[in-house]
């Protein structure tokens, strides 16, 4: 006997999965990916991400092929339209996802050939919260200028915990490594907000051009739940 996941092991293949959305009805459609996104859940990530680019170019043929047919099918395009939006948004999620998780495993990879300094040697800015890169500037009247959220980080910002240069023993004409520590609520992501700590401590309190700095080590070492329960902490020290 058949059964449905053998059906859809045929239906949604490497080599079949364009021609079942090409040639699917406009009554089926959503049915059919229904199935599919189902079957689709079984598959590794990669292959996931492959099949979702099939099913992207069986709908776009299938709504080049009902244009052709009939005028009177634009609005069947338009629904299909719909559905190809909905297939690169899950497809994008996906990418995003491997990317991260890359992205972490070469930080675990990049520290594993340096010593990471001591939490101890850490200073820790207590109640404040990383800013992510994409609330730092509005544009507007054709002018780009500081965001009034990223304005009221950058006033509400612990000054005085960020001593003094000298603090560090560093050379600023050498070339410079920067250590950041996240405590972040769970939807922020630590290399996001690397930016706004590096303008604030480096250019503003120590009044130092940044362009010293060649590496910078940021992670996430804790979750929290408000934005006043968050917190921030660096060591600077020169790349021998």
């Amino acid at each position: 006997m058949v059964t449905k996941n053998d059906k859809n092991k045929v239906r949604f293949s490497m080599k079949r999965t364009v021609k079942t959305f090409t040639n699917v009805s406009i009554v089926e459609i959503d049915k059919l990916y229904s199935d599919f996104l189902s079957y689709n859940k079984t598959l590794s990530q990669r292959d996931r991400i492959v099949r979702l680019i099939s099913v992207e170019k069986g709908l776009q043929a299938n709504c080049e092929r009902l244009a052709k047919e009939n005028i009177a099918n634009i609005g069947s395009c338009y629904t299909i339209n719909l559905l190809i939006i909905e297939v690169i948004k899950t497809r994008e999620a996906l990418t995003n996802n491997i990317v991260l998780n890359l992205n972490k495993d070469m930080e675990k990879y990049k520290t594993s050939f340096f010593e990471y300094p001591d939490k101890k040697e850490f200073i820790k800015f207590e109640g404040i919260h990383g800013i992510s890169n994409n609330y730092l500037y509005e544009y507007s009247k054709g002018n780009t200028h500081i965001s009034d959220p990223y304005r009221n980080w950058i006033n509400a910002f612990p000054v005085m915990k960020a001593l003094v240069k000298e603090y560090w023993k560093v050379d600023w004409n050498r070339p410079v490594e920067v250590f950041i520590d996240y405590v972040l609520k769970e939807s922020h992501d630590s290399s996001n907000c690397d930016k706004a700590i590096l303008d604030q401590i480096l250019n503003r309190i120590y009044e130092v051009d940044d362009k010293c700095v060649t590496s910078v080590h940021s992670r996430k070492i804790g979750t929290c739940q408000n934005f006043k329960d968050g917190s921030i902490a660096i060591y600077i020290r020169n790349i021998e």
